[in-house]
């Protein structure tokens, strides 16, 4: 599957009322028969002054709403307006991700479903960053931040700068933190840069210590991973605003992430180690750890119980995968040397 594939999947669920944060140069595809809002913000100077490498690329969709979401929220948005939001590769821009997340629940019919698309720091420039953890987060919160800090831009721009160029030889500089001023951390602010990074896991823990402070509810409806699409260097995840009131909401978050993993042959199981870790690490001395670490251990013994011939199988599943990656870059390969 390609990441269009993928995101296409996604999209033909997202029906009636759809709102898009940040559509872009391409908004999400969503369901023919669906009415779309589009939200972003304008950018003193315009796209091509503060992004000059994306000159003569489209622009995308005119913004029905001019909002500034770290700033702004979606204040205009009544409650419970729309029956799914979008953010494609949003959420790590923003200087308060818990209260974005927030928000996109506040506009959310109890049903509605949330399409989050977010870079795998493991295979992105954001690579040589740590992740931003969760109590970083929960505190941003608490500070009710509504602008990105000096230090995160400084920790970007050094990471950004300290690797292989990227950019044009101008924008590259725009990164030297050697030479950043008020005038360049104002730039940075302007170009939206990736404020946090996170694995999959990582993120799910973001979720996850969310909603065990009661900060937000979530189910997840579905996901997609590097292992569903060898040419991706992002993830995707649906969450749901649950219908009715949820008892052990943060339970059963941790349960359905392992059954994303482990209910999918080709999802790769180390994932749930990967969990497991960044739990331990971002929720150590929180009582809702040891809960969430014994429903782990739940989740494995079930999956083992239900399928003794699971591991061959992941295998025979990861080796089929592999062979059509192979055989695309093949493909690839082969039409570039004839048109080059």
């Amino acid at each position: 599957m390609t990441a269009r594939s993928l995101r296409a999947n996604i999209g033909r669920a997202l029906v009636g009322e759809v709102l898009e944060i940040g559509p872009g140069t391409s908004p999400f595809p969503i369901a023919p028969s669906a009415r779309v809002t589009y939200v972003d913000r304008r950018v003193e100077g315009g796209r091509d002054a503060n992004w000059p490498e994306l000159k003569g690329e489209p622009h995308g969709p005119d913004p029905h709403l001019n909002l500034d979401v770290d700033v702004d929220r979606l204040s205009p948005i009544e409650d419970s307006s729309f029956d799914a939001v979008i953010a494609s590769h949003v959420i790590e821009h923003l200087a308060n991700p818990l209260r974005a997340l927030q928000e996109f629940h506040r506009v959310l019919r109890p049903g509605g479903r949330l399409a989050l698309i977010v870079p795998d720091r493991s295979r992105t420039f954001d690579r040589v960053r740590q992740p931003t953890t969760l109590r970083h987060l929960l505190d941003e919160h608490a500070r009710n931040v509504v602008e990105v800090s000096d230090e995160h831009i400084r920790e970007f721009c050094q990471a950004i700068y300290s690797q292989p160029p990227i950019h044009p030889p101008e924008v590259r500089e725009w990164h030297n933190p050697a030479t950043l001023d008020s005038d360049g951390f104002a730039l940075m602010r302007r170009r939206s840069i990736h404020v946090h990074c996170w694995t999959p896991e990582e993120f799910a823990v973001l979720i996850a210590g969310a909603i065990s402070r009661n900060l937000i509810t979530w189910q997840i409806a579905g996901s997609y991973f590097l292992e569903d699409c060898w040419s991706t260097n992002e993830f995707g995840l649906v969450l749901q605003r649950p219908a009715t009131p949820q008892v052990d909401s943060f339970l059963d978050f941790v349960r359905s992430w392992c059954d994303q993993i482990l209910g999918n042959l080709h999802r790769d199981p180390r994932r749930i180690a990967g969990f497991q870790r960044a739990l331990e690490s971002n929720m150590k001395g929180w009582a809702e750890l040891s809960a969430a670490q014994a429903k782990i251990v739940e989740s494995l013994a079930y999956h083992v119980t239900r399928s003794p011939q699971r591991k061959a199988a992941q295998l025979a599943a990861r080796s089929q995968a592999l062979v059509q990656h192979v055989l695309a870059e093949t493909r690839f390969r082969a039409r570039r040397l004839i048109h080059p």
